[in-house]
């Protein structure tokens, strides 16, 4: 009898300890995700008159490590942004140059996770980093490179984020989200900054 007690003791311990794991979720996660990233139009105002570069619809891809901390989440970025150049104008000049600008930025984030007692999270951030800004294969920037004109610089970066996510299973999440990357001035043709919008999806794995 003691024994058989014994052993259903032991078995309630094992099923408590093994609840109270999956009870806890997993606090750590790595993420993967991409999306759309529309950058607003880069002003040059180091050629003789201020000229405007417009700048295509491109993509973003993202990677990033980070730990649970009850409803706020801390974690690690790294994220490439790429647009296509469709031109370079001033008054009365119209330039149609090659190339593209990217957007490596290396991020410390943070956010707040919504509680609403069900499958769905909504959640708001932000984050803190730098960015490697390039101009890649511009014509433009080949001519101009021999006046001084360097075709990259790394720069502080910061962004803010929104979305919501969606708890598949416990250990696999979907987000859906928004975020606005942005940096200092960056000394590309002189003093600018980059800011672009981002629309972006994408899965998140506890561990």
């Amino acid at each position: 009898m003691l024994s058989n007690f014994s052993r259903i003791l032991g078995a309630g311990v094992l099923l408590f300890l093994t609840q109270g794991v999956g009870a806890e979720h997993k606090l750590w996660y790595a993420a993967v995700g991409g999306g759309v990233a529309f950058a607003n139009d880069v002003d040059v105002p180091s050629l003789p008159t201020t000229a405007t570069m417009d700048l295509d619809t491109g993509f973003l891809v993202t990677g990033a490590v980070g730990r649970a901390f009850g409803n706020f989440r801390a974690e690690g970025e790294v994220f490439y942004i790429q647009n296509d150049i469709s031109s370079l104008s001033a008054p009365g000049v119209f330039v149609a140059p090659s190339g593209d600008v990217s957007n490596l930025a290396f991020m410390v984030n943070g956010y707040i996770d919504v509680n609403t007692n069900s499958k769905w999270l909504p959640f708001i951030g932000g984050g803190i980093g730098g960015a490697n800004v390039s101009i890649n294969d511009s014509a433009a920037v080949q001519a101009l490179q021999p006046l001084g004109v360097d075709d990259s610089d790394t720069v502080f970066a910061y962004q803010f984020k929104a979305g919501v996510a969606y708890q598949f299973t416990e250990t696999v999440v979907g987000t859906v989200g928004y975020r606005f990357f942005g940096t200092a001035d960056v000394d590309i043709f002189g003093t600018t900054n980059v800011q672009i919008n981002n629309l972006e999806a994408g899965l998140r794995f506890r561990f």
